[in-house]
Formats: structure tokens, C-alpha cells, sequence
């Protein structure tokens, strides 16, 4: 505080300059000021010197002087008939700390005593008089300009995140109306953000409800679906339910573009980073979109310039929807020609670029409609949605997912002619990780006991005809608080626990269960979900479930599952029998 008080004494005068405005000679006197100890600002006041200048002038001209006034630096304030001659007489005169110098010489060689002494009481008078307007100017300023500045910047400074910011003022002036036009705002302000905070946490509640009250009877349709794909069909019974479990997924991944675009907008959008190969990609799409371009009578074309046995660190899950998203949209979009698909890399600034190309001979996108293809729930045009259908999220996911990549989407497309979309994304390659070698056919195990948590009957005999088909012994539950006490009075080895449950939901059950003596605490479990939510997700884990399979349930995943705690599963029998290969 004494530093503050010490500097806030300080002046800094500038030197002598004229206003590019007034054409008149100024000079600016500047002083720093503090809050809390701290710079907070600087307060300056520009003096007009055109009064000084005239009182020298007229004063030289009265008393027939020659007169010279210079500033600290030397630059020449005013000057009137300064000539220095023979036996003149010249006088000089420094103003303490302002550091001012007048010379003065007299017409005639000898000097009266009382015009000289009349000329240096002059001199003298001068620079006190210009101190105290300097100073009465600082204070008016410092009193009713800077100082509610100030107040301001500190309230706002000291102010915590989400609390209304009040200042209070009690003169009737400009700053005054600014305080309380500034108050008025902060207080529209906070109201507005209750309302976008309520808004979202009403629109998340919506989304995780649809989310729900869609995936659970879709998980009876695609369950059964998959269930009868497994008995002897027909091959005009096995096209009717393959349409049906594809239509299934169709609306599946309607839903999941709409929850991926609320992630985005909601800012709760995240990476997962982990080593993967990119031949597991490329697996993926000669697999799926090699037979798809058969069924429409297109070439597919794919095309990489990378390495044999290239890993890379990031996202996996999130490049194939890039890619997918990409190369569905092409399919859909053409019916003659081909699809191709491009990769390669780049550097640049020692970081590695993965360049994706799509290019396809479909209908083309119009020139004025390429600026609004990456807007959400839009496409090129109205007639586009009727024909090919979608939610015009697709592309905007992709704009999305590429940004947070930090990367780009480009696109160049001629109406009849096809287009060419290409992504660049920064991913660093990685070394090879040693994968574990997954059996080509699902397991069994039998005499596993499986305690299947649902409130939903569907859901149950879905659930119960994958197990069974697993070789395990099922028993089910309704509730959590039916599941406790099922755990209670007998031995199980896996417990497939369902959320949103009447009594008593998953999460409170499992967080219970995990609080059971030994062994029952230690159990496997699963949870199943239709909620998919990251919120949820995590919620369940932290309660103690060792894995969640999301609904609609696809028994392939739930046999990865499986597979993954295979060891857990027979922790309960001292000479566990390894799982059979069916």
C-alpha cells in the first residue's frame, strides 16, 4: 500500500505537441493509479498551452523583451523577439521538477532592477499557476470520472461467477446512468441465462426421455428380429425380417445422429484417444460398402496411400462415423457410376494430416446451396428429403466431429455431375499394440447362472433367448429391490441390470449390491441401458457396473462382453469349466 500511495504522486508531463485537430500546442500531464494494491489504469489530462503562450507574448511585447520558453525536452514553447546580441543581458530560469527554462533578453543593455526583478517575479509565477490547474484537473477528474470507473471494475472483478453484480451511486450524472443501465443489464442477463440453463436441462431430460422410450420397444424389435434370423427360414421369411432388423437400425441411426448433433450443441461432445489400426477401418468399409454398391449396380473404388500396418492415437469410433456418414450419403445419393474413397497423409508444423476423399458420379449439390449442406436438420434441397429421406444431420455431425479433430471439410460438386468431399484431421501415428486374437465364433458356458434385472417383458424374453442360446440358467427380476433380495437368497455368476425401473432403478441397485457381503459384492455385472447419455454411462459405472451394453441390444456386442470378463464369470467354482466354441 505505501508503494500505491508513493505512486500515485507521480506526474508525467509529455513534451510540447499540437493537436492534429485544433492546430493548438498542448501538453498532457499523466499519473497511474491502483486498486487493491494492483495497476489498474492510468488518468491523463491535456492542457492547452494557448492562454500561456498569448501572457508571454503580450508580457515580451509590454515590456519590449525577448523571450524563449522551453519545455523539459527542449522543444521550443514560445518564443518573441529572442535575439541574442553584444552585451546583451540574458537571463535563465529553470522551474524545478517540471524542468522548464525561460531565457529572456532585454532590448537595451542596461537593465532596470525593478522591470528585472517585475520580469523574474513574472517567470516565477508562471509555473505554479500551470502546477495547481494541473492539479485541480486531476482531482475533478480522478473525483468523478475515474474513481466510479474504477468502482465498477471492481465490482465486476470481485463479483463470483453467476451472481448478480449491484453498484450502488448517488450522484445524478452521466456515470450514474451508466451504473444503472449496467446494473439493469447484469440483471436481464442472469434471467436470461436461468432460462437457457432451464432450457437445456428441459431439452436433455426430453432427449434422454425419447432416447428411452425409443430404444427399449426397439430393442424387442431388432432382439426378436435377430432371435429368428437364427432359426430355418424361408428365403422369402429371412428377406421379410432382414428388412425389418435393417429398417430397425435405420431408425437407430436416426436417433443416434440427432443425440450425436444435441452432444455437439450442448458442448458435452468428447474424444475417446486410444491406439487403433487403421486397417480395422478399412476392414469395415470394404465389407459394408463394397456389397452395398452391388445391390445398386455402382462401382466401388478404394484407394489408400498408406502404409501397410499404420496405428493411429485418437478416436476411433468417431473417424469411422466420419467416413460412414461420408460414403452412406454417396451410396444414397447416386444411382449410376461409382463411390470411391481415398486415403492419405500429410505433414505439416511436424503434426500428421489423415486425408479422407469421397467422391461419387451422384446428383450433384447446387453452387448456392454448398454454404448450408453443414447446417443441422438441412440439405441441398426440400425435394432431397422427400426422395432420399435422412435428418440433414449428417454432414453437420461430420463439419462437427472434424473441427474437434482439428481438422477441415471441403467440398467441390456440379449438379448432375457427382461431388468430391475431403476431410483432413490431425492424428499422430503410434506404435503397433499387440491385439488379443477373438475367436471367430460366439462362446458358450454352460452351468453359468444369469440374473437378468428388467422391467420390461419383452425385453426379458429377449434377453433370457440370447442367454439361454449362451448355455446359461436364467432367472429374472423386475425391480432392483427384487434383484437384492434374489442375490440374497441364492448364487448367480452375472446380473444383467436394467435403469429406469420402478421401486428402485439400476443405479441405486447396483451401488447396493456392490455393498452385499462376500462373494455376492464381487459379482459380474452388466448394465443395459436404453439411456445412452455419457451422464448415464458414467453413473452406472461409478456405482459399480463392470460394463454397459446399450439397447437396442445387438447379441454380437454382448458376446464381446463376454468374452472381454470371461475370467470373472467363473470366479465362483473352484475348477471353472472354460467356455465351449460353438
Amino acid at each position: 500500500m505505501a508503494a500505491e500511495r508513493e505512486a500515485e504522486g507521480l506526474y508525467f508531463w509529455s513534451p510540447v505537441y499540437v493537436d492534429p485537430y485544433t492546430r493548438v500546442e498542448m501538453i498532457t500531464v499523466s499519473t497511474p493509479y491502483y486498486r487493491n494494491g494492483q495497476f489498474a489504469g492510468v488518468a491523463t489530462v491535456d492542457l492547452s498551452l494557448e492562454s500561456l503562450i498569448q501572457f508571454v507574448a503580450a508580457t515580451a511585447e509590454q515590456y519590449n523583451l525577448g523571450v524563449n520558453l522551453k519545455d523539459a525536452f527542449g522543444v521550443e514553447v514560445v518564443s518573441h523577439n529572442f535575439r541574442t546580441y553584444d552585451n546583451a543581458l540574458v537571463s535563465y530560469y529553470s522551474f524545478g521538477e517540471f524542468n522548464w527554462q525561460i531565457e529572456v533578453v532585454n532590448a537595451n543593455q542596461h537593465v532596470d532592477e525593478i522591470i528585472f526583478d517585475l520580469i523574474i517575479n513574472i517567470e516565477k509565477g508562471l509555473m505554479p499557476i500551470l502546477l495547481l490547474c494541473v492539479m485541480v484537473g486531476y482531482f475533478l477528474i480522478s473525483h468523478y470520472w475515474i474513481r466510479p470507473i474504477v468502482l465498477i471494475a471492481k465490482k465486476v472483478s470481485e463479483s463470483r461467477e453467476g451472481e448478480i453484480i449491484d453498484i450502488r451511486y448517488k450522484s445524478q450524472d452521466e456515470i450514474r446512468h451508466l451504473i444503472d443501465t449496467f446494473n439493469q443489464k447484469t440483471i436481464y442477463l442472469e434471467a436470461e441465462k436461468v432460462k437457457a440453463q432451464a432450457s437445456t436441462k428441459a431439452k436433455s431430460a426430453f432427449l434422454a426421455t425419447l432416447s428411452h422410450e425409443i430404444r427399449t420397444p426397439m430393442n424387442g424389435v431388432l432382439g426378436t428380429a435377430q432371435i429368428l434370423l437364427k432359426d430355418e427360414l424361408t428365403s422369402k421369411q429371412r428377406q421379410h425380417l432382414t428388412s425389418l432388423y435393417e429398417s430397425g437400425e435405420h431408425m437407430m441411426s436416426l436417433l443416434n445422429e440427432i443425440l450425436d448433433y444435441s452432444k455437439i450443441e450442448q458442448g458435452k461432445f468428447e474424444l475417446d484417444h486410444s491406439a487403433f489400426p487403421l486397417k480395422s477401418i478399412i476392414g469395415s468399409i470394404k465389407s459394408i460398402y463394397s456389397s452395398l454398391c452391388v445391390e445398386k449396380g455402382l462401382k466401388f473404388q478404394l484407394n489408400s496411400e498408406i502404409t501397410d500396418g499404420r496405428w493411429y492415437y485418437g478416436d476411433k469410433a468417431r473417424l469411422r462415423q466420419i467416413i460412414f456418414n461420408l460414403l452412406s450419403n454417396a451410396v444414397k445419393f447416386t444411382e449410376a457410376g461409382f463411390v470411391a474413397i481415398g486415403l492419405s497423409e500429410e505433414s505439416c508444423d511436424e503434426e500428421n494430416y489423415l486425408i479422407i476423399k469421397v467422391q461419387d458420379t451422384g446428383i450433384g449439390i447446387a453452387q448456392e446451396s454448398l454454404g448450408r449442406i453443414f447446417r443441422p436438420f438441412e440439405q441441398a434441397e426440400s425435394h432431397t428429403t422427400r426422395r432420399f429421406g435422412g435428418t440433414g444431420l449428417g454432414l453437420a455431425i461430420v463439419k462437427q466431429i472434424a473441427e474437434l479433430m482439428n481438422g477441415t471439410v471441403l467440398v467441390q460438386s456440379e449438379v448432375g455431375q457427382g461431388s468430391c468431399f475431403k476431410v483432413r484431421v490431425k492424428l499422430a501415428i503410434t506404435e503397433p499394440v499387440t491385439e488379443d486374437v477373438k475367436p471367430t465364433k460366439a462362446k458358450t458356458y454352460p452351468g453359468l447362472r444369469v440374473l437378468i434385472v428388467e422391467d420390461n417383458r419383452t425385453n426379458i424374453m429377449i434377453l433370457e433367448a440370447f442367454m439361454r442360446n449362451k448355455g446359461f440358467e436364467c432367472h429374472s427380476v423386475m425391480d432392483g429391490v427384487q434383484a437384492i433380495t434374489a442375490l440374497q437368497e441364492s448364487s448367480f455368476d452375472l446380473v444383467l441390470m436394467d435403469n429406469h425401473m420402478p421401486l428402485k432403478d439400476g443405479i441405486q441397485a447396483t451401488r447396493e449390491i456392490r455393498q452385499l457381503p462376500l462373494p455376492q459384492a464381487k459379482i459380474l455385472l452388466f448394465g443395459c441401458t436404453a439411456d445412452v447419455f455419457k451422464d448415464t454411462r458414467d453413473k452406472m459405472l461409478s456405482a459399480g457396473a463392470d460394463d454397459i451394453i446399450a439397447k437396442p441390444i445387438a447379441e454380437h456386442e454382448l458376446d464381446m462382453a463376454l468374452e472381454q470378463h470371461s475370467e470373472r464369470l467363473y470366479q465362483f467354482h473352484r475348477e471353472p469349466s472354460l467356455p465351449s466354441v460353438e
